[in-house]
């Protein structure tokens, strides 16, 4: 028999705990997962987060291959089977991930740095400014002429 794993367990009531102050305060949906992972072994139940969730989809709707699957993942083929088995089935847990103050932060200052390369290049990448730097050739291209053109040799 294998050991109660109570470092899920525990993670799941702290993200409820984080979100609404308190487990007695969250609503039904919220502790339904919590009571999801005490009622049953959480070693049984594979944890995967959006990401994995959202690959192993494409892989069940045959977009790609198994192997890429597994590449784009980081894990091996043996790993992924028996969660691909779990997604079709539906006996998994889904991991969301707590977006941090700090990765907050720092993802408002890249999307903000993005606007702001984009504004100030707007103007290079624009239709006129393209027309404006397109070479115009004015002169005819070099032709030659076959037959007699009247040249003695």
């Amino acid at each position: 028999m294998k050991r109660f794993n109570h470092q899920i367990l525990l993670a799941a009531v702290q993200v409820v705990e984080q979100q609404y102050g308190s487990v007695t305060d969250a609503p039904p949906d919220a502790l339904k997962q919590v009571h999801a992972i005490s009622a049953c072994m959480p070693d049984a139940l594979p944890t995967l987060t959006h990401y994995e969730l959202l690959v192993m989809k494409r892989v069940i709707a045959n977009e790609i291959s198994l192997t890429k699957c597994s590449q784009m993942i980081g894990h091996s083929n043996t790993w992924l089977k028996p969660r691909l088995l779990a997604v079709i089935d539906g006996n998994y847990f889904y991991r969301r991930k707590i977006m941090t103050k700090q990765r907050k932060h720092t993802k408002k200052s890249t999307v903000k740095k993005k606007r702001r390369r984009m504004r100030m290049n707007a103007d290079k990448h624009s239709r006129e400014n393209s027309e404006r730097l397109r070479m115009v050739h004015d002169y005819a291209p070099y032709q030659v002429t076959r037959g007699d053109n009247g040249c003695e040799n």
